[in-house]
């Protein structure tokens, strides 16, 4: 995969959609079985200072998620309205079930969340590995919590340090790589 840099380095305005004067911990993608409703379920109950902002088509049963005042489903939302929404939540979230799918997945939108330079708070899943460094772990609402309290502190700083893990794969960087390669074969 490749990123649009660009695009999510440049974040935009707070959507109006966003609270204002909280901490938002946000996701967006389809949220389908692979997503642990009862994982966030959990975090919201415990982090009712949070506001939670879930994007995307829902194709899975959150009735867990939908009564929560602290969770917010936001519906589809326009790929280019994205980085609007990750460059002003306090940090992004992965909450993935540990499954065959989720083994096996090369999720866009970790290297999205990292070119915006939000914290990112995941569950376990082998894509993470070479950015793990920029990613913090968490396996239960407990530690998921704790991970995104931990996260929301991080230094600016390190906004910086997210961006540069990305900043290299571009999907203009992605087609080089590619060209090389073909080249090698001509």
């Amino acid at each position: 995969h490749g990123v649009d840099f660009d695009l999510f380095a440049a974040g935009g305005e707070r959507a109006a959609e966003l609270p204002a004067d909280t901490p938002i911990a946000g996701f967006y993608g389809s949220l389908s079985d692979w997503i642990d409703v009862d994982l966030l379920a959990g975090v919201a109950a415990r982090m009712p200072e949070w506001q939670f902002a879930l994007i995307g088509p829902v194709r899975t049963d959150v009735s867990r998620l939908s009564g929560t005042p602290n969770v917010r489903l936001l519906g589809e939302m326009p790929h280019a309205r994205l980085p609007a929404f990750v460059a002003n939540w306090t940090v992004s979230l992965l909450p993935f079930r540990d499954n065959d799918q989720i083994r096996a997945c090369n999720p866009l939108k970790l290297r999205e969340y990292l070119a915006g330079g939000t914290p990112v708070v995941s569950t376990e899943f082998p894509a993470l590995d070479g950015y793990r460094d920029h990613v913090r772990v968490a396996v239960d609402p407990d530690s998921f919590a704790g991970a995104i309290r931990a996260a929301a502190d991080e230094p600016p700083t390190k906004r910086d340090l997210r961006r540069r893990q990305v900043a290299d794969e571009s999907w203009d960087a992605r087609a080089a790589q590619v060209d090389g390669l073909l080249d090698r074969f001509a």
